[in-house]
């Protein structure tokens, strides 16, 4: 590949002139390789997102089902058994510092606020 730089002093104009059209003409090759590579990469990006944005709906959906199978099955169920402790720790006074040293782990923690504390030991 020549240069302009290489190209004799004293070329006529047209040689000049050929070889700059043909370094233009690979320019706008490599221009248009560049822009064809970068919208392939954005569009297989776009379907990628696409695909992951599905399956995060797909999977709220499983775990909203999770939640609200928690909260009418399992969380009634701690409420008893947590009510059945207090009324145990009622009846029996030796009982009352046990309960009592896990008191705040035990209470139910406030519906969907995760600013709150849950009540889990750290």
């Amino acid at each position: 590949m020549t240069t302009p730089d290489d190209l004799p002093i004293n070329a006529p104009e047209e040689d000049r002139a050929k070889h700059e059209s043909g370094q233009f003409r690979r320019l706008q090759i490599q221009f248009l390789i560049t822009l064809a590579c970068l919208i392939v990469f954005t569009g297989a990006l776009n379907l990628f997102l696409l695909k992951q944005t599905s399956r995060i709906r797909k999977e709220v959906v499983n775990l909203n089902e999770v939640v609200r199978n928690y909260e009418t099955k399992t969380a009634p169920r701690i409420e008893e058994f947590v009510n059945a402790l207090k009324e145990f720790a009622d009846q029996n006074p030796d009982f009352k510092p046990v309960l009592s040293k896990y008191v705040e782990y035990v209470q139910r923690p406030q519906a969907a606020n995760p600013d709150t504390n849950t009540g889990l030991p750290r």
